[in-house]
């Protein structure tokens, strides 16, 4: 059977490793092609007529919550000259399944996939002709006799039993360098229960993870298949179980495959300490980021991370001490937030050293604690879909709003964070002349933070007079 994968256009520019992952459960079975318009220059006309051309059975969609309206358009499209039957999964129907087939989607779609995919959406390509086994399917949605079936979801236990992700079927193919290494997914789920974060629904509570020797495997295929030089580790909890970490490290440094690796999706402080953050510098990792969120401990206390700042101070001190970058993840808008607050992690940065920061504007997901919190203490302005954590030139735009923390008033304290840490390109377009740069930013960074702009100019003025 032939099948099509598409990941249409979003605010990443990273490869799907999911699909990827999708395709080697499959690809033994199955003719399948991978078309990620996030790395894919084509267009839908393009994409539209690749599959008028080639005549798939089946085309899955991957839908987030910020290109949904871009998934729909394309689908839509592609429905009207393609006898496919057209499939969506992705996180977004993992979390709003039943609202999003209530809604006219229907019309679109043939098929629904929530929750993990690697194992159960091949029995669905295997048993695509035999409509009586797809009630056995977890995950799978599907019509029977006009009304929508929601198949429960069930998480893979075993990691090790799945299939390594295959990067071979992505149309235009792979370029591992300029996506900053090989995507190294390690394990699945998060135990924790922050406030603002819909991991847990997306791949459950429990906390899953492939062992070292199985991780290690994969690294030696992709350098041997794709002679790749550095990866990046892309859990959500990498160093959950510390001893599974180091015992990972010291199979690296024993295989002496000297790679360089990162770990840019943010660890938890608290799972850190000397001897591993030791292990993971000798194992060639370059780079770590870290969930900090709020330098105020009374929004950082309420979201509830289940850690400390004091962790995270201990945390930076000890991956600073071992000569590793440290990049942070930062939130605009959390609960009991103020403009002052946001000074304070400004603050934090400075004195932790921070080398970057993303800032990121607060979305609500259905499904978390904070959806229930903005229901009930917020006015929401739009809906969750149409919202996006940071956009470069563009500005964000908050999805709510309190009564003591208007909408305007958080675009302000994002143009506050991103100015006063240097990431002026989330505020306005860089002037291609330097000195009109410089111009601008300064205009920026006296109108919203003139305290740290007449800090700058004296200390540039100190320096002058000492030399």
């Amino acid at each position: 059977m032939k099948i099509f994968f598409i990941e249409a256009r979003g605010t990443s520019k990273y490869l799907h490793n999911g699909l990827a992952y999708l395709t080697g459960s499959l690809k033994d079975r199955h003719d399948v092609k991978i078309f990620d318009l996030n790395i894919l220059d084509w267009s839908g006309e393009k994409i539209i007529e690749a599959a008028r051309e080639q005549k798939p059975d089946i085309i899955g969609f991957s839908m987030k919550s910020f290109n949904l309206k871009n998934v729909l358009a394309l689908a839509e499209k592609i429905k009207e000259v393609v006898a496919a039957k057209l499939i969506v999964g992705g996180p977004h129907i993992t979390v709003a399944a039943k609202d999003f087939f209530g809604k006219d989607n229907n019309e679109v779609f043939d098929f629904g996939y929530q929750g993990e995919g690697d194992v159960w959406f091949a029995r669905f390509c295997d048993n695509f002709s035999k409509p009586e086994e797809y009630k056995n399917i977890p995950g799978l949605i599907y019509s029977d006799k006009g009304v929508w079936q929601f198949n429960a979801n069930k998480f893979i236990q075993n990691l090790d039993d799945i299939s390594y992700p295959d990067f071979d079927c992505f149309e235009g193919g792979v370029d591992f360098e300029s996506q900053d290494g090989y995507p190294l997914l390690t394990s699945r789920g998060c135990p924790y229960q922050c406030i603002y974060c819909s991991v847990s629904k997306v791949s459950g509570r429990i906390w899953r993870f492939r062992s070292p020797k199985n991780i290690i495997g994969e690294l030696k295929r992709a350098v041997e298949e794709y002679e790749i030089k550095k990866f990046k580790i892309i859990d959500d909890n990498f160093t959950l179980n510390i001893e599974r970490a180091k015992e990972f490290c010291r199979i690296l440094i024993k295989e002496k495959m000297n790679l360089a690796w990162s770990c840019p999706n943010g660890l938890r402080a608290d799972r850190l300490d000397d001897e591993l953050v030791r292990l993971m510098k000798e194992a060639g990792c370059k780079e770590v980021s870290l969930g900090i969120e709020s330098g105020d401990e009374k929004v950082f206390d309420f979201i509830n991370k289940g850690e400390k700042l004091s962790a995270i101070e201990n945390a930076v001190k000890i991956l600073k001490e071992h000569k590793l970058k440290v990049d942070a993840f930062f939130i605009v808008g959390l609960p009991f937030e103020t403009i002052k607050s946001i000074k304070k992690s400004i603050k934090l940065i400075g004195k932790l050293g921070i080398d970057n920061v993303k800032w990121n504007m607060l979305v609500p997901y259905p499904q978390t604690a904070l959806w229930d919190w903005v229901v009930k203490n917020g006015r929401v302005l739009k809906n969750f879909t149409s919202g996006q954590h940071f956009s470069r030139e563009k500005g964000v735009e908050p999805i709510f709003e309190t009564s003591d923390y208007s909408a305007r008033q958080r675009i302000k304290a994002y143009k506050i964070a991103n100015l006063s840490t240097g990431a002026y390109q989330y505020v306005f377009k860089r002037p291609k002349n330097k000195w009109l740069f410089y111009l601008k930013y300064s205009f920026y960074l006296l109108r919203y933070n003139p305290g740290l702009f007449f800090k700058k100019v004296l200390k540039k003025l100190n320096i002058k007079e000492k030399s």
